[in-house]
């Protein structure tokens, strides 16, 4: 499994069978570019209400709450609170591993989600304050769901238009092994004893 991050919430997560694309985004809005794919899974982690359920790609899109599963991949799709009834978080179960995204949520998910994210094999949690959680909020997430890697998602990087803070708060503040990638390949037998921080270039 490979696992690229483009800026904001966007990931493309891809094995020889699928590719699923999180939270694309505007390039007139953000400052920077997200992949186009085909045949595919796009997860967006903002409830939409009028989008289809196949776009013109032929991409299978996910916008609501609910348990899918799509060419052999179990994808669950949590409201993520009461104050955020608009937010969806992602738990993707994908080659044996548990993949959590959080999107862009400001505030900490209700117990009862995180409970059923807890134990996730990797989180993708925002980390630049602002409109999204700030790193102190990040690492207090990561404590309580305990994964084996970490990938922080909405924070300061060129070109983007939107003010977040940098990722080097969150880095400190969590205070384990840092690893910086381009992008991650992952089998379930190369996950770590230890939570460790991948950090991605966009």
């Amino acid at each position: 499994m490979h696992i690229k991050w483009f800026g904001q919430g966007c990931c493309k997560i891809q094995n020889k069978n699928i590719t699923l694309l999180i939270d694309p985004f505007s390039l007139s809005n953000t400052g920077i570019k997200t992949p186009k794919i085909k045949d595919g899974i796009i997860l967006y982690s903002t409830i939409q209400e009028k989008f289809p359920q196949k776009d013109d790609k032929g991409n299978f899109c996910i916008f609501t709450p609910g348990e899918y599963e799509v060419k052999d991949v179990f994808i669950y799709a949590l409201p993520s609170s009461k104050k955020e009834s608009d937010k969806i978080v992602y738990r993707i179960e994908l080659e044996d591993i548990s993949l959590i995204h959080l999107g862009g949520v400001k505030n900490k998910p209700s117990e009862e989600i995180i409970g059923e994210i807890d134990g996730g094999d990797i989180l993708m949690v925002p980390v630049g304050d602002k409109d999204v959680l700030s790193y102190e909020q990040a690492a207090d997430l990561v404590s309580q769901i305990e994964p084996k890697i970490v990938i922080p998602i909405y924070y300061r990087i060129s070109n983007l238009k939107i003010k977040l803070d940098g990722v080097e708060k969150f880095s400190k503040e969590l205070g384990v092994k840092r690893t910086i990638l381009d992008k991650l390949n992952i089998k379930k037998k190369d996950l770590p004893e230890e939570t460790e921080l991948i950090i991605l270039n966009p």
